[in-house]
């Protein structure tokens, strides 16, 4: 987040000195035990544009699906152009060389090796295999990274007429705890599952979710055409060494599966703290995708075991009616089609296991109050309380919810979520409007902040140009953006998101990189503990303009940012 600073009387710096010296809060956090990084930390506010093309003459690529990873060291970002490592180096210098340097691959997503099938008829056609819906995870057991995909092999014979689709699940391992390469052999294990045996070929596999715990890595795929969703279940320590098969063929036995449509696995901040995989969906499961014209007021939560097996659903009840399917305007709305925006189901959710075992799940998606197209698009967040569940006789409970407040005729979508060590939390996602371009906005919440809440929403990349991908299956945009916490450094939010480049009218777009340094909280100093050295390391983030001072988060520091972080620390 770029911040700015405005003028400020100088004196002030010493007077909040006085009176607050001695001053502490009983209020401690350890990010994430066990992570002991010896990598050089950014200590600089980045803002960074990734350059990633739109290909428009390759059918499903016309969207970029940007996600991040965030580890000790390293941010790994994804789109539909493949997987880059990003070093979290002290000057923005050297991350830009990095960047330019990317993961080496030997395909065209720049990332994933093709598909090996052989064409089912001769003679041997001309065929693409492409990986979509990337997803990256960090996991802090093993110090790697992982990445999945969805990947479909299609041919097309050159007198006409095509063979049927193979589709597959892809995962990635980076080898080591740094997943860039030092040579020119590829840092991650590839693994390939074809999933033709269970979904038909003229189906498709889509959309996956990639998480990870102390055992396994788990996928959580769904279908266009089928009306459950699957759970691919990984043993983690046979894909941590590269001893597992790489090209499997799935039968329906190999598989569980959920019965719903497009929910969505929630990735864990932090260790496991010895809870299932939690699972959430919205009100439409069983509907079609883009096409709904429905109401819903309840929201569905499963717990998954270790072996994939659904140990119980629940359904929380009651909430804001919320109907399904919206377009967006960008600009110019007369003369450019509208986007997407796949309101209503889940992309993204974060368990956070809590400061005292009492651990939640936070959610983020699209919404619309009414089933009028002309109904803005508003961004609703959710945080659940798990109360330990399914396990004894309490059930989850809504702690809090809320839509983000855009201005007057702005809509919002495609939004992420993550929650740090602290429970801070952040929201990215994209904006547009009648006379606004697609560009990229976050909020935030602080932990101590009122229920029901966040902050006021700000810009952090606009777009450049009007998008109009036509070339494309629909008019393309997202569908997802990235936002993850440092698992090192409390306060600290990194976004990956896509936002049009160009001038005038394009169908390129770029995706940008951003880290914020959020400091509502009150350890302004990072040694876990709120006392007077954090009002020093404020002051002093102040004084050098740095987005760490942005104490309201609302991308400018103020008096207000110094008064109140003053008053806070003091407490009652």
């Amino acid at each position: 987040m770029g911040t700015t600073r405005r003028a400020e009387p100088r004196w002030i710096l010493g007077v909040l000195c006085l009176g607050f010296v001695g001053a502490s809060r009983a209020q401690t956090y350890d990010p994430q035990p066990g992570l002991n990084a010896t990598c050089a930390q950014a200590t600089t506010d980045l803002t960074l544009d990734v350059f990633e093309r739109n290909h428009p003459a390759i059918p499903l690529q016309d969207k970029a699906d940007t996600d991040l990873a965030v580890g000790p060291c390293h941010v790994v970002t994804c789109s539909n152009f493949g997987v880059r490592s990003n070093a979290k180096q002290v000057s923005l210098e050297a991350l830009e060389r990095f960047l330019a340097m990317g993961v080496f691959s030997s395909s065209d997503d720049h990332f994933w090796p093709p598909t090996t099938t052989t064409p089912p008829s001769t003679p041997p056609p001309p065929y693409y295999s492409h990986a979509f819906d990337p997803q990256v995870v960090y996991d802090p057991y093993s110090g790697r990274y992982g990445a999945s995909a969805a990947m479909v092999e299609r041919h097309a014979f050159p007198s006409g007429g095509s063979p049927p689709d193979h589709w597959y699940l892809v995962l990635a391992v980076s080898k080591s705890e740094d997943p860039n390469p030092s040579g020119t052999e590829p840092a991650w294990w590839f693994y390939r599952f074809e999933c033709t045996q269970i979904v038909a070929a003229v189906s498709n596999i889509d959309q996956p979710k990639l998480a990870v715990d102390s055992d396994n890595f788990y996928i959580l795929a769904d279908s266009i055409t089928f009306s459950e969703a699957l759970v691919l279940t990984l043993p983690k320590d046979d894909y941590l060494d590269g001893s597992a098969d790489k090209n499997v063929v799935l039968g329906v036995g190999d598989v569980r599966e959920i019965e719903d449509r497009w929910p969505t696995l929630a990735v864990r901040f932090g260790l496991d703290d010895g809870t299932p995989q939690y699972a959430i969906n919205d009100g439409f499961g069983l509907g079609v995708e883009h096409n709904d014209n429905e109401s819903s007021s309840f929201i569905t939560l499963y717990a998954i075991d270790r072996e994939g097996e659904v140990l119980d659903s629940f359904a929380v009840t009651s909430l804001p009616t919320y109907t399904q399917n919206n377009t967006a305007p960008q600009d110019d709305s007369s003369s450019t089609p509208p986007i997407v925006t796949d309101s209503g189901f889940f992309v993204s959710a974060v368990y956070w296991p809590g400061a005292e075992g009492d651990g939640s799940l936070w959610a983020v998606h699209t919404v619309r109050h009414d089933l009028t197209q002309s109904d803005l698009s508003y961004i609703r967040w959710y945080e659940f309380t798990m109360n330990g569940w399914p396990a004894g006789t309490a059930e989850p409970e809504l702690r809090q919810s809320g839509e983000l407040e855009l201005p007057e005729g702005y809509y919002g979508y495609f939004p992420s979520i993550a929650v740090d060590s602290l429970g801070n939390a952040a929201i990215t996602f994209n904006v547009s409007g009648e006379e606004k371009r697609i560009s990229v906005w976050q909020a935030f919440r602080c932990h101590n902040d009122s229920l029901n809440t966040f902050r006021e929403p700000f810009e952090i990349k606009a777009g450049a140009a009007i998008y109009d991908n036509t070339s494309g299956p629909t008019q393309g945009w997202g569908d997802y953006t990235g936002t993850g916490s440092d698992p090192v450094a409390g306060g600290v939010f990194w976004a990956h998101a896509q936002y049009p480049f160009g001038e005038g009218t394009t169908n390129v777009w770029r995706s940008v990189l951003s880290r914020t340094d959020l400091s509502c909280g009150l350890d302004a100093d990072g040694d876990g503990a709120a006392t007077a050295g954090d009002l020093a390391a404020f002051l002093q983030a102040y004084a050098a303009g740095s987005s760490r001072a942005d104490y309201s988060a609302d991308g400018v520091l103020t008096i207000q940012d110094m008064t109140a972080f003053a008053i806070d620390l003091a407490g009652p």
